[in-house]
């Protein structure tokens, strides 16, 4: 069985028209989904991406997801190769490879109790990437996603009007962690001051921060685990701190 849903995207430059197709198995699992993008001035395909589904059971086990182009319509190359493990009938790690070699690992804990995800942690060629922790109100649904990346922690707020908005946290914005070196920074954003946690891997650095076009403003080194930095002079605006070849985003109100 295959069914097939055309829409148009526009763009500033041209009118894409993209065609996704869904192939089905005699027991009605999804098997393929191929998205092919066209140029309305040309009607050639410009995009093609298709993923191919496997099952053990009733739970997919791996997707191997192809990408190409109209030079490589029918030579499409290998993009990402996914596997997916199971605890109970719940996934537990997903993990998987990358075109430009990368690889990826996800871990999922849950809340046995009431049968839902409490958090996700994602790693990136053996380096913390990103984590994830809900809440959820009586109902099942999450209210709340905690997020931390090295680039844009902070809070998913879901309100009853099924609205949503997005808040960077005040205490402990910036977390950046992998297997040699920790550092968080606080408040984010900030008036005074921040404060730069870290761990022992890092004591001895310089850390340099620097405005919106590239210019250093403040530099110093790591020789305790807090270090305070005075913002005071500074104006009103987005800068980026580095450590060690490590950057993080910090906002000055």
């Amino acid at each position: 069985m295959v069914s097939k849903v055309k829409h148009e995207d526009f763009s500033d430059q041209i009118l894409l028209i993209s065609i996704d197709s869904m192939f089905y198995n005699n027991n009605n699992k999804l098997i393929k989904f191929k998205k092919t993008e066209f140029n309305i001035s040309t009607g050639q395909p410009t995009t093609i991406f298709e993923s191919i589904i496997s099952y053990n059971g009733n739970e997919v086990s791996n997707v191997k997801t192809f990408f190409g182009n109209s030079f490589t319509f029918f030579n499409l190359q290998l993009n990402w190769d996914i596997d997916y493990n199971y605890v109970a009938g719940k996934v537990n790690q997903i993990t998987g490879t990358g075109i430009g070699g990368e690889m990826v690992l996800i871990d999922y804990t849950y809340d046995n109790l009431n049968q839902k995800i409490r958090s996700v942690i994602g790693y990136k060629n053996g380096a913390l990437d990103r984590k994830e922790e809900y809440e959820y109100d009586n109902n099942g649904f999450i209210t709340k996603e905690k997020l931390q990346t090295s680039s844009s922690p902070g809070v998913l707020y879901v309100t009853n009007e099924n609205k949503f908005y997005y808040e960077q946290s005040t205490t402990s914005t910036g977390i950046y962690e992998n297997s040699n070196s920790f550092f968080s920074v606080f408040p984010n954003p900030a008036s005074d001051q921040i404060t730069i946690e870290t761990n022992e891997y890092l004591m001895g650095n310089e850390f340099a921060i620097y405005n919106s076009i590239g210019k250093s403003v403040r530099k110093g080194s790591i020789t305790t685990k807090e270090t305070i930095v005075n913002l005071n002079d500074l104006a009103t605006g987005i800068y980026i701190l580095s450590i060690n070849n490590q950057i993080y985003k910090v906002i000055k109100q």
